[in-house]
């Protein structure tokens, strides 16, 4: 299961499922930091690790189960 497919395998350790979310939780988190600086959210919320918050099985779940889509509350 590939977050971001197809060319991934040409990219080896540098495009991995986990190397994409690492990625994308630290523009996340710039963005917070940016919300911050713009005053649009409380200041403490700048430099946020957000990291913590995702785990290993993390990419798998955001990848979805082989592509198949769950229903949303208005299914």
């Amino acid at each position: 299961m590939n977050l971001l497919w197809p060319g991934d395998q040409r990219a080896g350790a540098l495009m991995t499922d986990a190397a994409l979310l690492a990625a994308m939780v630290a523009v996340e988190s710039a963005w917070l930091t940016a919300l911050a600086e713009a005053g649009v959210v409380p200041p403490v919320c700048a430099g946020a690790d957000l990291a913590c918050l995702v785990g290993p099985r993390d990419a798998e779940l955001a990848a979805g189960a082989g592509g198949r889509r769950e229903p949303g509350p208005r299914g």
